[in-house]
């Protein structure tokens, strides 16, 4: 019947809609609802209802998966590769910069340098 409400045994201590239940109790969730992992259903509507959730969290599991998957997640040693490779570009990067930071201090100092014994003291 699909104006009765469907019940639900509850799992374990939930929080539903703002209250709280205790495991053992019998709830109605409201109408489109889907009764998550801590709901046992008790008639027909409700194995539905949660048959229907079950498809609908794997589905939301799947797409998180495909949108967030790296191939090396979970690869302690890719990860350990990955990061050595990225602390060594960086000190590189950080070597490069040092170094062309001292060719323009030599160059600064050799210009101070010239201009110095360009002008006699008084």
């Amino acid at each position: 019947m699909a104006d009765t409400p469907i019940k639900y045994i509850v799992k374990e201590k939930s929080l539903i809609g703002n209250e709280l239940f205790e495991a053992g109790a019998e709830v109605v969730l409201p109408e489109g609802t889907l009764p998550a992992e801590n709901l046992q259903p008790i008639c027909e509507r409700g194995e539905a209802k949660h048959q229907e959730y079950l498809a609908s969290n794997a589905a939301r599991v799947a797409k998180m998966k495909e949108q967030f998957a790296d191939p090396a997640a979970g690869d302690a040693a890719a990860l350990s590769k990955a990061i050595g490779e990225a602390v060594a570009k960086a000190i590189a990067e950080q070597n490069a910069e040092a170094t062309e930071l001292k060719a323009r201090i030599a160059e600064l100092e050799a210009a101070a340098t010239a201009e110095a014994k360009k002008t006699p003291l008084a």
